[in-house]
């Protein structure tokens, strides 16, 4: 298996490269729970929103940090009602 590592390396070159594709599979390849996935779930938030798909971005951010928090986030109807409130 590639270093986990790298696979973050290549996909951030991919990314600034705007190639999606190919960053994206080096993300797949970090798929294993570690300190790291944070940065891998936020990194697919990038692509998504360089793919014009802002709702798979939020997803990916908002799995970002659920791994990082000991938290749970809200949701996006709290949220709706939080503004509303």
């Amino acid at each position: 298996m590639i270093n986990h590592t790298i696979s973050i390396e290549r996909a951030k070159k991919a990314i600034m490269d705007r190639h999606f594709d190919a960053a994206s599979k080096h993300l797949r390849k970090t798929a294993s729970p570690d300190p790291g996935r944070a940065e891998a779930f936020k990194l697919f938030g990038v692509i998504m929103e360089g793919r014009g798909d802002r709702g798979e971005a939020q997803k990916n951010y908002r799995a970002a940090l659920s791994s990082i928090l000991p938290m749970n986030l809200p949701s996006e109807t709290s949220r709706g009602r939080q503004r509303e409130g």
